[in-house]
């Protein structure tokens, strides 16, 4: 089946109040979702909070930029608090 289709299915079961976690880095499949949490090295490193999606291409597209524009910010800032200090 394909991503859409898995997506569907996993918002009918979390709309019985089932809780889904999905890891994946595809920022499309991850735009589906509610919330994002980012991790580096196994530990939560951030969160963004997407709100429900309604299968709209549109808004689809919209939460994909926002939330590259986050991850992309978030990567920045996580790589300079890895950086050695002189």
């Amino acid at each position: 089946k394909s991503a859409s289709e898995i997506m569907r299915l996993f918002a009918e079961i979390h709309q019985t109040g089932t809780t889904i976690m999905l890891v994946t880095h595809d920022a499309k499949i991850a735009a589906r979702t509610e919330r994002v949490l980012f991790m580096i090295d196994g530990k939560i490193t951030g969160e963004y909070l997407l709100g429900s999606y309604n299968e709209d291409p549109e808004e689809l597209k919209e939460r994909e930029e926002k939330l590259n524009s986050w991850l992309t910010e978030k990567e920045v800032a996580d790589m300079k608090t890895a950086e050695p200090a002189n």
